[in-house]
């Protein structure tokens, strides 16, 4: 399962962060999931949809909160659809100067696509620090 992780109509958007793990024996319908930091709130990504859009325009299928360096279409969380532990999920940005996400302690600047690894952090906008815990 995928994990992101304020429980409010959307993500406090200085402070996002996502840990990764994939396990497609015990939930047949989803792929992943997007939790808050107090593990009060997930977003399931259904099988049926590999791509999910974040940002803080609503039509995003997950909206974060508007904030400095929060781009209204931020990025896309993207599955191969593959069912095996050899499955990848990437993590992808397009060009913007306005924008500042980080994958654990490394800045993504510009246009990237990123494979997310088991237990990574990811924060949106500005970085703050926080304990982060890891759902296998």
């Amino acid at each position: 399962m995928l994990t992101i992780e304020d429980y409010s109509p959307s993500f406090k958007s200085d402070q996002e962060w996502i840990s990764t793990s994939l396990d497609f024996s015990s939930d047949t319908s989803s792929w992943g999931h997007l939790k808050d930091k107090f593990g009060e709130r997930a977003e399931i990504f259904d099988r049926k949809q590999r791509e999910q859009t974040i940002g803080s325009d609503w039509a995003n299928d997950v909206a974060i909160s508007p904030g400095p360096f929060i781009g209204e279409f931020h990025c896309t969380i993207i599955w191969d659809g593959v069912e095996a532990m050899e499955s990848k999920v990437f993590f992808q940005t397009t060009e913007s100067k306005s924008t500042r996400t980080w994958i654990n302690d490394r800045l993504i600047d510009g246009a990237c696509k990123t494979i997310l690894r088991d237990g990574d952090t990811i924060y949106f906008g500005t970085k703050k620090r926080i304990n982060s815990t890891s759902s296998s």
